[in-house]
């Protein structure tokens, strides 16, 4: 029996845990663990009856040489080498080999969905994700609502085995692209699958039952579910779609109710598949009916760092595209005919998407390391929506083949049987005529490297090619392969086959936000046209023919020319939509007399983001004049300072980011004795100081936990009950109406005593996702506090910026301790409990005055060195990698 005993004097945390005891048998776990030394009392920790217990405890264990405390034993004897998950590829499919289809012990390290584990596998300690052998299981998918029963089957699943020690029969080996193992958890005869199929948790996943000998097992029990009604066979109901001549006030109908549409098509993501655009202005990925083209392969491999390689520890994407035998060809014939024009569409049926087993569950980390070179996937179980396509009344797949580049796929039956009939026939003309192309013997012939942050050694070599070594750079042949914003592009060098990122030279988009990539959760708000000008640059040159112009690198990688779609100027042509704006590069761009033609041009017209009042537009946007009223260097929202650091006492944490302080100047120091010599002399009378309470009232309160007198805010109230701020403080906690008063006395006092305690957010620290399972965010909790709760460390802070734009400013600080030791954001980093905010904050280019750029300069590099150093021990957030590989970065 395992209780829990909450320490009713310990401050539940902001995420609702609560601290306390927990006993097994009787038995206290902490105890027990001081006394075998496998564990260590924190410090910073308030004393009491416990704690000091816990202190005897492990002094005993120190006297006795236990566990950590054992001085003729070295650490490293207890360490054991784990092996992490295998890359995609040669790795994985060699893991795969040395464990074929044995059985193997393992500790179920996480549950990633009810048929998904994170098993360290014995006693190898290879750590694998294992996938169940024909099961297929209900998804809570990152922004997106959870299917019926994922929860419920999630905490099945984690109730039975999670950090248990299990059997694995292993059944499949990843494939090239995938790092999933097939199997299945046993206990001698009896597996653990068919649990979940008979509570209708899951569902039977035909293309990998055969593999497992517990088939006949799996189908009685996903039987016994649908018979009963139960679980997902209660809830399930066919895929619908929205019709796209509804609108806004659309129904949910299936293919067959939902009728044509019409829609441009944006985008070929293969030779069966492309991505439309409806009137409503929503986009469609779109497969046509019965037709089956050959796919792109992505090979991951890792490549060597190159010195002063600021990305070098981070897990590169897919370096190269391989297209199979006419699968260039394939994709090549759709996006020359379809990219740009309008289509009619005839829903005919739906499918789900299966991408084989390494692909059926992947975790949210997983996700978020191959989604640059799985971009072009559907996620197991997406379903999507198959249509004849016309073009000019012709239906594209028979003419796609007719020419030899696809197939009807075996058995074929859903859709219009006419529609079968002609495709049918149209094979069997290829075939005759010698067309035909055996897509499933293909091999590959076509690759693209792709240069997505090749280092600067790699990007100077390509940079040679692309130049040339003439005075003016050559046009190269390019394809547009992806629009990152209005000014950014990746692009597809024909004559180098290789796919480089272009930033247009000389030319600034308004940023179109960021979504977290698990979360989907805004990360930064677009700018004003920042989402328009985005849409625009898709509609008109993604996926088209161009040529580009390439003129200087970084050590990025990243390319600087100039994009041409036909004859036409793209930053011209957007600059005269009043889309974009010319940067501080412009005047030495070799374009840059264009540029400002076009830009004086919407000026004048007054269009685009010239319409709006300046006040309202993005700072770079803004005249010369308008910027310098503002007093400070700015990029975005974003004010850099050049402030000293001073003597602080933080009063409460907020969360992992968020602090309240004090400063310990001696006008602060003053204004502390004022307050406190004020709230002693108060003669509080109910009858006369509690009427007319309301939200915003500056009252005294007394606070719960010592029972004195102190100021507060009212924000919030609840008839009897009011929600109360301690200005001096920066904590809140709700209280009666008999523990708070309202004092005219106080109220005029503050209005030349202003508050004590400020608010601050920590700097250069990114969010990280809100259902990250890598970082438990009161061990982060428990970083800072011990940091500034020690009473030998003198801790100050420094702002180093001022995030503007909202209703009021926010300052990020620098908190520190001594001078020579590692500030309080290294010491977070370092354990890999956060990562950092990169890009502009670190760079300093946006910083002129050389002092600033001097001070934060040396700031971001003292925490570069520690986020690197926990990447390369793979602590808590970078146990996998990096899951936050972003090209805007």
């Amino acid at each position: 029996m395992v209780t829990f005993e909450p320490d009713h004097g310990s401050k539940s945390t902001t995420q609702g845990r609560t601290f306390g005891q927990v006993f097994y048998d009787g038995k206290c776990i902490a105890q027990q663990l001081l006394e075998e030394g496998l564990a260590s009392v924190r410090t910073g920790v308030p004393p009491n009856d416990i704690v000091n217990a816990f202190i005897q405890t492990e002094n005993i264990a120190k006297k006795q040489g236990k566990g950590q405390w054992n001085a003729d034993e070295s650490p490293q004897f207890h360490v054991r080498k784990i092996t992490w998950e295998p890359e995609a590829g040669a790795e994985a499919q060699a893991v795969g080999k040395q464990f074929g289809t044995s059985k193997t012990k393992a500790i179920v390290e996480q549950v990633l969905n009810a048929a998904v584990l994170r098993c360290l596998l014995l006693p190898s300690y290879n750590m694998v994700v294992v996938a169940f052998t024909g099961v297929l299981p209900q998804r809570a998918m990152p922004g997106q609502k959870p299917e019926d029963f994922a929860e419920q089957s999630k905490f099945f699943t984690e109730r039975a085995l999670l950090h248990r020690e299990v059997t694995i029969q292993f059944e499949g080996a990843p494939n090239q692209q995938g790092t999933q193992f097939l199997g299945s958890v046993v206990q001698g005869n009896s597996c653990f699958s068919p649990e979940l199929l008979s509570r209708g948790y899951a569902r039977i996943q035909r293309g990998t039952i055969n593999k497992t000998e517990f088939k006949p097992a799996l189908e009685a029990a996903e039987q016994k579910a649908m018979d009963g009604k139960i679980g997902v066979w209660k809830t399930v109901q066919p895929t619908a779609f929205v019709t796209a001549s509804q609108g806004k006030s659309s129904q949910k109908l299936s293919p067959a109710e939902m009728g044509p549409f019409t829609a441009q098509v944006l985008h070929v993501i293969n030779g069966d598949t492309i991505l439309v655009l409806r009137p409503d202005g929503k986009q469609l990925k779109i497969s046509l009916s019965n037709c089956k083209a050959p796919k792109p392969e992505f090979e991951s491999r890792k490549e060597k760092s190159e010195p002063g390689d600021k990305n070098k520890n981070k897990p590169p994407p897919a370096k190269t595209i391989k297209y199979p035998n006419w699968a260039w060809d394939a994709r090549e014939f759709l996006r020359k005919k379809l990219v740009g024009n309008t289509v009619k569409l005839e829903p005919d049926y739906t499918r789900t998407i299966q991408t084989g087993p390494q692909d059926e569950t992947e975790s949210e980390i997983e996700k978020a390391i191959k989604k640059k070179q799985n971009k072009d996937k559907a996620p197991e179980g997406e379903q999507r929506l198959c249509c004849t396509v016309y073009l000019d009344d012709t239906n594209i797949a028979s003419q796609l083949i007719e020419a030899g580049l696809a197939i009807v796929p075996p058995g074929a039956r859903e859709g219009k049987p006419d529609d079968i009939a002609l495709l049918q026939q149209c094979e069997r003309f290829a075939k005759s005529r010698g067309r035909y192309k055996d897509t499933e013997a293909a091999e590959a012939t076509k690759s693209y490297q792709d240069l997505f942050r090749p280092g600067a050694k790699k990007a100077q070599q390509y940079f040679t090619f692309l130049r040339g070594g003439g005075p003016n750079p050559p046009k190269l042949a390019c394809i547009v392969e992806q629009v990152t914003s209005a000014s950014r592009f990746r692009v597809l060098v024909l004559n180098q086959n290789c796919i480089i990122t272009l930033v247009l030279a000389g030319i600034n988009a308004p940023s179109n936000g960021r979504k977290d990539p698990d979360t989907q959760k805004v990360i930064e708000e677009p700018q004003p046209y920042g989402l328009e000008s985005t849409d625009y640059a898709k509609r008109n040159f993604w996926h088209r023919d161009g040529e580009i112009e390439v003129d200087n690198t970084d050590s990025n990688g990243t390319f600087f020319g100039t994009l041409y779609i036909g004859k036409t100027n793209v930053a011209v042509e957007m600059l005269e939509q009043g889309l974009v704006s010319t940067n501080t590069q412009a005047d030495r761009a070799r374009h840059g007399s264009a540029y400002e033609a076009a830009k004086r041009k919407a000026q004048s017209a007054e269009i685009g983001i010239w319409s709006l009042d300046e006040d309202k537009r993005p700072v770079e946007y803004m005249s010369k004049a308008r910027r310098a009223r503002m007093g400070a260097q700015t990029m975005g929202r974003l004010i850099f300072e050049s402030s000293p650091a001073l003597p602080c006492t933080v009063t409460e944490i907020v969360d992992c980011t968020h602090i309240w302080v004090q400063l310990r100047t001696p006008e602060n120091q003053a204004t502390m004795r004022s307050v406190e010599s004020l709230l002693a002399g108060l003669q509080l009378n109910n009858s006369t100081h509690k009427t007319g309470i309301k939200v915003d009232d500056m009252v005294v309160a007394r606070f719960t936990a010592d029972d004195q007198l102190y100021r507060a805010k009212v924000t919030r109230a609840a008839g009897d009950r009011f929600h109360v701020t301690y200005i001096d403080y920066g904590n809140s906690e709700m209280v009666n109406k008999d523990r708070i008063w309202k004092v005219q006395s106080v109220a005029d006092h503050w209005k030349t005593n202003p508050q004590q305690a400020v608010p601050f957010t920590l700097a250069f620290l990114a969010e990280l996702p809100s259902d990250t399972d890598l970082i438990d965010p009161s061990e982060v909790g428990y970083t800072v506090r011990e940091y500034v709760a020690d009473p030998s460390r003198p801790i100050s802070v420094q702002v180093v910026y001022t995030e503007e734009g909202a209703k009021k400013p926010t300052r990020y600080v620098v908190v520190r301790g001594a001078q020579d030791e590692p500030s309080l954001q290294a010491t977070i980093l370092r354990k890999g409990l956060g990562r950092m905010r990169h890009c502009f904050l670190t760079s300093g280019k946006y910083m002129k005055d050389a002092d600033t750029k001097a001070k934060i300069g040396a700031i971001a590099k003292e925490l570069e060195l520690a986020e690197n150093q926990a990447k390369r021990e793979h602590l808590c957030v970078w146990a996998h990698g990096d899951p936050f590989e972003s090209d805007e970065d």
